[in-house]
């Protein structure tokens, strides 16, 4: 039971992770924004799902729906990401702006 409830911790504590770095991708100037971060924070959630998550089935299953919400905005902030580092790949070139 102590497990669990570590576990448990463990997960609220990367869904506040998780929302920090969302919050920051999306009220962050794309110019000013770090990239590799996101992408790191994007990564670390996925493993602890993949990984840690599945080692518990009866966590896994009480917090499959919240899973579903998380990976489904982490799908998108990673488009928005891949999205963002095109926008500053420097071989654009002000015509491209125009």
């Amino acid at each position: 039971m102590a497990d669990l409830h570590k576990q448990t911790i463990k997960l609220w504590k990367m869904l506040l992770y998780w929302r920090k770095r969302r919050h920051m991708c999306y009220n962050t100037p794309f110019l000013t924004l770090d990239m590799n971060k996101i992408i790191r924070s994007i990564n670390k959630i996925n493993k602890y799902f993949d990984e840690r998550l599945t080692k518990n089935e009866f966590l896994r299953e009480k917090s499959r729906p919240l899973y579903k919400v998380v990976m489904l905005q982490v799908k998108e902030t990673s488009l928005s990401i891949e999205f963002l580092k095109d926008m500053r790949r420097e071989s654009l070139q002000q015509r491209h702006w125009m």
